[in-house]
């Protein structure tokens, strides 16, 4: 009953959740516009939540839960085109959530996010099943930072290399012209 699925990427440094990968009614989603989710005490969203207290969230009314949730918020906007604006995200919000922080080696690197449009969609065999595969997301995040940062390091050590070579070609050359000299 998933009619979407994220994947947001937590920066700890920045205390901010970053969209790397969606999925909505089947078709994979662009995510490098969607925003990134502010991850303190100020926010009232339950992704900051989750990711807080590294504890997955069963929401079978997520708009009731946003409602409450932004209705108790001390950092509420007062402006009121700014209310507007958020009744009209509220009313298009979806009826159902599933929120599981991805934990890798005890520390929160993400957070998997299931939706439906319609309220008490999920039950709790599918917030297990979503906890079940999350050890397996959280690994192939980990793998795919490894990956990216070794790419890097190759690069680095490329660089390096024909930077090494390079200087060692200008010294070759001047030793030739110091023993030119020198007969």
């Amino acid at each position: 009953p998933c009619d979407s699925l994220y994947i947001l990427i937590y920066d700890s440094q920045e205390n901010i959740a970053h969209p790397v990968g969606g999925w909505e009614d089947g078709k994979n989603l662009d995510v490098k516009d969607f925003m990134p989710i502010r991850v303190d005490q100020e926010s009232w969203l339950p992704q900051s939540e989750a990711i807080r207290n590294a504890e997955k969230l069963f929401l079978p009314d997520y708009r009731g839960y946003l409602e409450k949730r932004r209705a108790h918020n001390p950092h509420k906007p007062s402006v009121n085109t700014e209310d507007e604006m958020e009744k009209e995200r509220m009313d298009s919000a979806p009826g159902s959530a599933i929120m599981i922080p991805l934990v890798l080696e005890d520390r929160v690197i993400g957070i998997l996010e299931a939706f439906n449009r319609n309220l008490n969609a999920f039950t709790q065999e599918h917030a297990d099943f979503l906890t079940t595969i999350e050890p397996q997301v959280a690994a192939a995040i980990g793998n795919a930072w490894l990956l990216k940062q070794a790419r890097s390091e190759f690069q680095q050590r490329k660089q390096v290399e024909k930077s090494l070579q390079s200087e060692n070609r200008r010294t070759n050359a001047m030793l030739e012209n110091v023993h030119r000299l020198a007969r």
